[in-house]
């Protein structure tokens, strides 16, 4: 078979932002140089590696396994410009998807440090309260607080976080004299019921009353610092608010394991290796921070 690999710089493209335009721009390049050579690199192949909605692309199972084996071949030419030439840092892109506060208020006060000793990496941090599914490869790694048991995993644990109960200096006053159980809350959506903390609240105070919900944590936050009502926060986000504080006291309410996740075909990729690198040493560093001890 007659390869012509540069294409598999256009499949990536593709896989990686989703639309032709998007690739286009990525590769300076006009969207039907990017259509044909898709189309080369599927008749070389003999299979439908992309699946188009709208101006949309999703991988189909072949285009899974296919970009398996792009991202080996990616790699190894990135190692061999890096030892036919001047010695350069680690390169490509890197998507990281985590929940919207460690995004804020744990990565990114460390990403300048990460970025001074890999200038050459393309990183996306996606802040979402759903994960991103590794295994069709829509992010390199994900951050979760629950460990996956299924899927072509691997999985490291970064860490622990302490949850509370968090409010206004008013709000703490009010629950004094009534009760937390006598006080509007604020609760994630509906959707996330069966998180631990939820259900924490549902076991230690079933018939709250409920003011506000929102699938963002950080939301969550923003809200009772007006004095409307409480919530239960991770530690790292509450302790930081300066108009807020412990309404339960020094010790966390709870914890949860934070996970790090990562295709198993991914992990020894140079790229994904200095982000997971990054992401032990960003939370060993904010150990206590994240503990909420």
């Amino acid at each position: 078979m007659n390869w012509n690999w540069n294409d598999l710089k256009y499949f990536l493209a593709v896989r990686r932002h989703g639309t032709l335009s998007a690739a286009a721009h990525i590769l300076a390049v006009n969207q039907t140089t990017v259509s044909r050579r898709l189309q080369r690199l599927e008749q070389q192949t003999h299979q439908k590696l992309l699946h188009r909605s709208g101006t949309s692309f999703s991988l189909t199972p072949d285009g899974i396994r296919f970009a398996n084996y792009a991202e080996k071949v990616e790699d190894a030419v990135q190692h061999l410009e890096n030892s036919l030439g001047p010695t350069l840092s680690v390169q490509g892109p890197l998507k990281i998807t985590a929940v919207e506060s460690l995004i804020n208020q744990i990565f990114l006060p460390a990403l300048p440090a990460f970025q001074e000793e890999h200038p050459h990496i393309e990183l996306n941090l996606f802040g979402s309260s759903s994960n991103l599914e590794i295994g069709r490869l829509e992010a390199d790694i994900g951050v979760r607080l629950a460990r996956p048991t299924s899927g072509p995993m691997i999985t490291v644990k970064l860490g622990t976080l302490g949850f509370a109960v968090y409010g206004t200096d008013t709000m703490s006053g009010k629950v004094k004299e009534k009760g937390p159980q006598n006080v509007p809350w604020a609760l994630m959506d509906s959707a996330f019921e069966s998180l631990p903390e939820m259900l924490w609240i549902r076991t230690s105070y079933p018939d709250i009353s409920v003011l506000f919900r929102s699938h963002s944590a950080t939301t969550l936050a923003q809200f009772i610092g007006y004095g409307q009502a409480i919530a239960v926060l991770p530690c790292f986000l509450g302790d930081q608010q300066k108009n807020l504080c412990r309404i339960t006291g020094i010790t966390p309410v709870l914890y949860r394991e934070a996970w790090l996740v990562c295709h198993q075909d991914l992990f020894e990729t140079p790229r994904v290796k200095a982000g997971i690198s990054w992401l032990k040493a960003v939370f060993n560093e904010q150990r206590e921070q994240l503990n909420g001890n």
